[in-house]
Parts: structure tokens; C-alpha cells; sequence
């Protein structure tokens, strides 16, 4: 599987695609850090600051998970290498679990430079402004962590529309979906009835960005998005596995 995942980064940084997608998320980050307001507007551009800032907009990560999920795996089945592989005798489950743990490799590597980064470019220009210790740490840390998983379950269901759909136009259109159009309908939907605000609490943007205030998050609260997480991971997961098992490859 380690052999899979080695030819796929060779592949992947072959092209221009990978270094064109990273190129403009390290623009972003950059553009993040320069626009923070000023303190008189209550976000200060020193970098104590800067983690809370990013991990308020960290469900970006998704749209620049989308065309690394098509590199790792879309790719593979408009040219013929995923039937190739698989008749060279690689188990469908081995090639699905490696492209998976590839893509969620990927997924932290996105949010680690989408957190660090604006840390440490921000303390360089502007200074760090605070006292840079374990607390500190710990104050990033636990809802960092917390996010990170939400964003990996959502990787989890990218791969899963790759492996079922098998095209590139499916995967961007449902994905996209499922990542936009949700918050969407509810906040409409809210605009007639107050009562389905509800629905927000399973909204996977809306709980990113409620576990950037972790400590006022309630115990429910807590214990529903980390369910609908595992669940998002679980679902997707098997699933895809037992449907590409069964799924005919042209």
C-alpha cells in the first residue's frame, strides 16, 4: 500500500495541477494575513491571534480538497489506470484505503499550513504579541484537532463519490454541493421558520465552526459532531468500498 501511495505523490507532483492548487492556497493564506483588520477593529495582526482568525474560515480547506481528491483518485479512471491496477492483482479494497489515507494525508497537511502559517508568517511581520506558551498551544490545539476531523470525514465522503461516480463532473458538482448548498436551503428555510435553525446542528460547516469556541460548546453539542463524524467516516467508507467491490470497471 506504502508502494500505491509513493507512485501516486510521483505522479501527482508530475503535473502542474498539484503546484498550480497548493501554489494559490499558499497565495490565500498570504492574502488572509495581510487583510486582517487592525485591533480597532477587534482582530489584531499579531499571530496570537491569527490561529483563531483561520480556523473561523477553515472549512476553505474543502475547496481545495476537491481537485487533490481528483489528482489522487478521479484521474485514475479517465485514463485507465485504475482498471490497470486492478488487474495486475491489487485488492479494490488496498486501492481504495491508499488513495484515502493519501487524500486525508493531504487534508492535514492543508489545514497544519492553513493554521501554522498565518502563525508564523504573521509573528514575523507584525510580531506574536502575547506569551507564546503550553497554554497557547493547548488553546489552538483542541479545536484545531476537533476541526481537523470534521475535515477529514468530509475527505472521507470525496473519496466515496470518486469510487461511485467515477467521473470528475459528478464529484465536483455533488461535493461541491454537499458542501455549499445544505447551509444554503436551511438559512432560507430559517427565514420562514425559525424552527429550522435546527438542522444546523447536523450543517458539517456550521459545526467546524462552532468548534472554534470548544469550551462553550455543551456536552450534546460536543458528543452530536463528533457521531456525525464518525458516522460521515463509517458510512462513506464502507459503503464505497462494498460499491466499487461491486462496480464494473470500463
Amino acid at each position: 500500500m506504502l508502494n500505491m501511495m509513493m507512485s501516486d505523490l510521483q505522479r501527482i507532483f508530475r503535473g502542474k495541477g498539484i503546484w498550480i492548487t497548493l501554489g494559490l492556497y499558499v497565495f490565500i493564506i498570504f492574502m488572509h494575513v495581510f487583510s486582517a483588520a487592525g485591533p480597532a477593529e477587534g482582530l489584531s495582526r499579531a499571530g496570537i491571534y491569527m490561529a483563531a482568525h483561520m480556523m473561523f474560515i477553515s472549512d476553505n480547506i474543502f475547496y481545495f480538497m476537491l481537485p487533490i481528491i481528483i489528482f489522487i483518485a478521479a484521474e485514475d479512471f479517465d485514463t485507465n489506470v485504475a482498471k490497470n491496477i486492478l488487474a495486475s492483482g491489487t485488492s479494490r479494497t488496498k486501492y481504495y484505503i491508499s488513495k484515502l489515507l493519501l487524500a486525508s494525508a493531504f487534508c492535514v497537511l492543508l489545514f497544519s499550513l492553513h493554521i501554522v502559517g498565518p502563525i508564523l508568517l504573521s509573528t514575523l511581520v507584525h510580531g506574536f504579541g502575547g506569551d507564546f506558551n503550553m497554554a497557547f498551544v493547548l488553546d489552538v490545539l483542541r479545536p484545531a484537532l476537533a476541526q481537523l476531523f470534521l475535515l477529514l470525514a468530509v475527505t472521507c465522503i470525496g473519496m466515496f463519490l470518486v469510487f461511485t461516480t467515477k467521473r470528475k463532473s459528478a464529484v465536483i458538482g455533488i461535493y461541491i454541493a454537499f458542501t455549499m448548498v445544505p447551509i444554503t436551503i436551511i438559512m432560507i428555510l430559517t427565514s420562514f421558520y425559525e424552527g429550522f435553525e435546527v438542522l444546523l446542528d447536523f450543517e458539517v460547516v456550521t459545526q467546524i465552526r462552532t468548534l472554534l469556541t470548544l469550551d462553550d460548546a455543551s456536552h450534546s453539542q460536543l458528543l452530536r459532531i463528533f457521531v456525525m463524524g464518525i458516522g460521515y467516516m463509517l458510512i462513506s467508507t464502507v459503503s464505497g468500498i462494498v460499491l466499487f467491490k461491486k462496480a464494473e470497471i470500463k
